[in-house]
């Protein structure tokens, strides 16, 4: 339990680099992006699978904080994102520290879309209404709806905007990426409504009741903060959806489903996804990166997401996989011969 504990690292950070100002600022970045991939290199890989928990008091006990802890994290998240944006609005920071704040609340909404992507699988009301909450604080509620009835179903096809396809750069993916999940997500929403008999442009749309609920955010935002808190609003929901897309990259990179007789890909299963057993960066985004697992078992809570040794593994954490997918050639040059000796015939599904 201590051990999924460690997610609170992130508004804990965010809050201290605010607190502490100046060069404290960049924390955020620094644990992201150095402490974490350092810390995973050196300690042991994760591979210990959670075995059935006996029953009894303490047990119940423990598996409620457990499924407690991402419902509890999101709205500490949220209340210290808000605190640090009321900040950036309205007191005096050099550009400097503006800068550093910014991308410290984007690592925080990165961060956060690990813990609603969580919630957003689970099927009360309050968990899948806390993640709607984490996706539109950071702008991209849509992604709700386009990862779980379209990315769960398509992954590892070309009809999947969020798999990378082999020889793809980061960068041309994202941009394929981010326009692709939208148009995805409306053209579920429209066919979830037509079965229903309804009408595209209706009040039981969740991508207009998305938009709504965004532009009421900005107008909110705009009375409280003026122009420049929508402005800081707008640049970490940018900074936060370029991580989450640039994981989505990690994730699926080049990973080709095998088709059956009739054609259509097979049924999705562990060897689909990269996967990542690395401690640190997996205690702080839930286990995530046990990302095998979960598209075979996506109604899998996170405690129990499984470790496979005969499953594409990455080479690395995520953040440190992330560094390294910003420099094309050089993950072309990890990466390539790995996916190499896992499709047949790669070349076939290059990009293009």
């Amino acid at each position: 339990m201590l051990y999924y504990g460690m997610v609170f690292i992130t508004p804990l950070v965010l809050a201290a680099s605010w607190w502490l100002g100046g060069a404290w600022v960049w924390l955020p970045l620094a644990v992201l992006f150095v402490a974490i991939p350092a810390l995973d290199t050196v300690l042991p890989l994760e591979v210990k699978n959670r075995e059935a928990a006996p029953d009894g008091a303490g047990a119940r006990a423990r598996e409620v904080i457990l499924r407690a802890l991402p419902m509890v994290w999101v709205p500490v998240q949220t209340g210290i994102t808000l605190a640090v944006l009321r900040s950036v609005a309205l007191d005096p920071w050099s550009a400097a520290e503006v800068a550093g704040l910014v991308l410290g609340m984007g690592v925080g909404g990165g961060m956060l879309i690990g813990v609603a992507h969580e919630l957003m699988h689970r099927d009360t009301w309050l968990e899948r209404r806390l993640a709607d909450i984490g996706m539109m604080s950071v702008s991209y509620p849509h992604f709700s709806i386009e990862h779980v009835y379209g990315h769960h179903r398509n992954v590892a096809t070309r009809d999947d905007p969020a798999t990378a396809r082999f020889g793809e750069n980061l960068y041309t993916f994202l941009a394929r990426a981010i326009h692709g999940s939208l148009i995805d997500a409306w053209q579920i929403e429209a066919r979830r409504l037509a079965r229903q008999g309804r009408a595209v442009m209706s009040v039981q749309n969740r991508m207009l009741q998305y938009a709504a609920g965004w532009l009421l955010l900005i107008g909110a935002i705009g009375g409280w903060l003026g122009i420049a808190g929508i402005g800081a609003f707008l640049a970490q929901s940018a900074v936060a959806i370029l991580l989450l897309e640039t994981v989505n990259y990690v994730e699926h990179y080049g990973l080709v489903r095998e088709q059956d007789g009739s054609g259509r890909p097979v049924r999705v299963a562990p060897h689909h996804s990269w996967n990542s057993s690395h401690p640190i960066a997996n205690a702080m985004i839930l286990n995530l990166a046990r990302h095998s697992d979960h598209h075979a078992h996506p109604a899998r809570r996170y405690p129990d997401l499984r470790h496979f040794d005969a499953v594409p593994q990455l080479p690395g954490s995520y953040p440190a996989m992330m560094l390294l997918a910003m420099l094309p050639p050089l993950w072309f040059r990890v990466m390539d011969a790995r996916v190499a000796g896992l499709n047949s015939g790669p070349v076939a599904h290059r990009a293009g």
